[in-house]
């Protein structure tokens, strides 16, 4: 059985894999970037609360007015929740490359 230096304990190095070290990169990036999936998805459940209070809000209201402004409201919140989704089902997938980009665009001008 082979022995461990114990220089390499005293200093307080730790030897990891390149996976591992690669792993904890992408968790901190993960943590630090609010356009991740779970924080996109925190957001839209934080929008769906406040949708349901203002509607709770129209219930209880009276005058037309108020009420119009709740319903404008709900309908910019509906329409920052959709914006999120967007965002969400986009969150992960890898940017496309100039070329890739501008195909389509470039084919359509240079045919007239």
């Amino acid at each position: 059985m082979a022995s461990i230096s114990r220089s390499r304990f005293s200093t307080g190095h730790i030897p990891t894999s390149n996976v591992r070290r690669r792993s904890l990169l992408r968790s901190i990036r993960a943590e630090r970037n609010p356009y991740t999936k779970a924080a996109l998805r925190n957001e839209i459940i934080s929008i769906e609360k406040e949708i349901t209070q203002l509607l709770d809000r129209i219930v209880d209201a009276e005058s037309a007015t108020v009420i119009g402004a709740y319903e404008r409201k709900i309908d910019e919140l509906e329409r920052q929740k959709l914006v999120i989704a967007e965002k969400r089902a986009r969150c992960g997938t890898a940017i496309k490359g100039y070329d890739e980009s501008f195909r389509t665009a470039f084919e359509f001008l240079s045919s007239p």
